[in-house]
């Protein structure tokens, strides 16, 4: 008797990818990905899939989106859902939250492109007033994600736009929320970014509250991330006096907030570091131990955030990143089992983005 096939929609297929690559912590874009993938898939839930069942499905041009549900199940116990028919509910909500939101095209890069998108470009910004207050706070966490990638993709394709957008919508709950923090961009590839995360830091007050504190030194530890690597000699100084020695909070603090600011900024010292007295080696030595001890209260994807970006910040140095690099290797063995072993003979740079968890590696 032939297995049974079930019948999935392009949206809720694309959904499901964005959904199984979540679980895995890295992206599907080559065979290579997907032979990965099947390995992880097939060790924790001890069922056969193989790497060409996920190559048609997800990235086959001819992919009749018709697989055996025998597949379907098997990716939703992965993903952690008890059933395809749940998962498959839950994605065709987020799909009916896109095309309710102006959100019409299946990714960022296809047509037609979004009323968001054409607001932007226009600068219509009455209408994206009213767009953005209809959505609560308590909107889920993937709804805001979805709405931070449109508005990001958006801004991405109309450089001309940022400046304006910034000072239009940087006070505006949703946006700062969806945008600037779910999809914070290290690598500052939007124009005027520098200028729209200094809008985003106005009227922060960093010890009226520990929210406060934590939106104070996620917007400030990505500027300085920037003028180190731009080697903005002087905004560098002039931000790393006021991060590291102008504020002063109780160390408890810095452990209530996320774990993004909290590691960026103590990693962030070894640049502050580095321009008072060149690389300190005493410090790398505390901040990779603080790191692997740190690891232990947190789950697999706090662990690659924690691992990413100490890393991320040591590729000015390639003796220490090498360093660094290794002794993660042996201490996170899951972790980097994840990188493709094709790449294990390049440089550590480059294996990086299997490590990354910032939503903008998408636009890379």
């Amino acid at each position: 008797m032939p297995k049974p096939k079930y019948r999935i929609s392009q949206v809720i297929l694309n959904a499901l990818k964005m959904k199984l690559e979540d679980a895995l912590m890295f992206r599907i874009f080559t065979k290579p990905d997907c032979k990965k993938a099947a390995t992880v898939i097939q060790e924790r839930t001890q069922k056969a899939i193989s790497e060409s069942t996920i190559y048609r499905l997800f990235l086959w041009e001819k992919n009749s989106n018709s697989p055996y549900f025998q597949t379907l199940e098997i990716l939703t116990e992965y993903i952690g859902y008890p059933s395809w028919v749940a998962l498959e509910a839950h994605l065709d909500e987020l799909a009916r939250f896109r095309i309710k939101s102006g959100v019409f095209a299946s990714s960022f890069d296809e047509e037609p492109y979004s009323i968001l998108f054409h607001c932007i470009k226009l600068g219509n910004f009455e209408v994206l007033h009213q767009f953005f207050s209809q959505f609560s706070k308590d909107m889920s966490f993937e709804k805001k994600l979805i709405l931070g990638e449109e508005i990001y993709a958006s801004l991405y394709r109309n450089p001309e736009s940022t400046m304006h957008f910034y000072k239009e919508f940087h006070a505006v709950p949703v946006v700062r929320e969806a945008f600037f923090e779910y999809f914070a961009d290290p690598q500052f590839k939007l124009e005027h970014y520098a200028e729209g995360l200094n809008l985003y830091l106005k009227n922060i007050h960093p010890l009226d509250s520990i929210q406060s504190l934590q939106d104070y030194i996620f917007a400030n530890c990505l500027l300085f991330r920037h003028y180190f690597f731009s080697e903005q000699i002087e905004s560098l100084k002039d931000l790393g006096q006021r991060l590291y020695s102008d504020l002063i909070f109780p160390i408890e603090a810095l452990e209530q907030i996320h774990i993004y600011p909290q590691i960026r900024y103590r990693t962030y010292y070894l640049f502050y570091r580095y321009t008072q007295v060149g690389f300190d080696e005493v410090y790398w030595r505390w901040l990779v131990d603080y790191a692997i001890e740190l690891s232990k209260s947190y789950s697999t994807w706090e662990q690659k955030i924690i691992v990413h970006t100490v890393l991320d910040a040591l590729q000015f140095d390639e003796h220490y990143l090498q360093l660094t690099y290794d002794i993660f290797q042996s201490k996170f063995t899951e972790l980097f089992s994840m990188i493709p072993p094709y790449l294990n003979q390049r440089p550590v740079c480059q294996q990086l983005r299997f490590l990354d968890t910032n939503a903008v590696q998408i636009f890379d």
